[in-house]
């Protein structure tokens, strides 16, 4: 599984060449209950990429880690980190769009 952030400039122009699909696995920190970790969601979202790229040729983004959380099951105080939805879309879509620029045409968060 190629990582994106391990390729050389030839093993990205590889990839594109190849029309590999870019996966972003996403997740928060947030509580979880107290026999959780913090990364929870991530760990779920990296695990199932990680048995994608068993399976066929993808290239593997830094996830997304920090998103809307709205406090729901507790606050900081507990290692959860809100941020706005505002904030998140723009983040989100300002990332998308350069992976759009770098050539990925199959892009999946």
């Amino acid at each position: 599984m190629p990582k994106l952030l391990e390729m050389c400039p030839q093993d990205l122009r590889a990839a594109r060449e190849k029309n590999l699909p870019l996966f972003i696995p996403v997740g928060t920190v947030e509580y979880h209950g107290s026999q959780l970790p913090l990364g929870t969601d991530l760990y779920i979202s990296k695990g199932i990429v990680d048995e994608i790229s068993k399976k066929v040729d993808i290239v593997v983004a830094p996830p997304f880690v920090y998103s809307p959380g709205g406090y729901a099951v507790s606050g900081p105080e507990k290692g959860t980190v809100d941020i706005s939805v505002d904030c998140f879309s723009q983040h989100c879509y300002e990332i998308l769009k350069a992976y759009r620029q770098m050539g990925f045409e199959r892009i999946y968060v």
